[in-house]
C-alpha cells in the first residue's frame, strides 16, 4: 500500500512495485546473464532494492518454474 496521511505514522511495510520487464533469448545448457540496471536503451533502474523473477519457456511454449532473487543497485 501506497503511503498517504491515514497510514504515514505507521512501520513501514515491503511494496513490490514492478519496474519493467524484459526476455532474452536462451540456448540448452546453463545460461549465463551480466544484467547491469538497464532494462532498454533509454530505461535504467535507479539506485534500490529490486526483485527478479525468472522462468524459462521452452520452444514448445511450456514454461519452467519460477525462481526468484534479490539484488541492489548502490550508484
Amino acid at each position: 500500500m501506497a503511503v498517504n496521511p491515514g497510514n504515514a505514522g505507521r512501520r513501514r511495510c515491503t511494496r513490490m512495485v514492478r519496474a519493467g520487464a524484459f526476455s532474452l533469448p536462451g540456448h540448452a545448457g546453463v545460461n549465463k546473464v551480466f544484467f547491469q540496471g538497464r532494462l532498454s536503451n533509454s530505461k535504467t533502474l535507479k539506485p534500490g532494492t529490486y526483485s527478479l523473477v525468472v522462468s524459462v519457456r521452452d520452444a514448445r511454449g511450456l514454461t519452467s518454474a519460477s525462481r526468484s532473487l534479490s539484488f541492489t543497485i548502490v550508484s
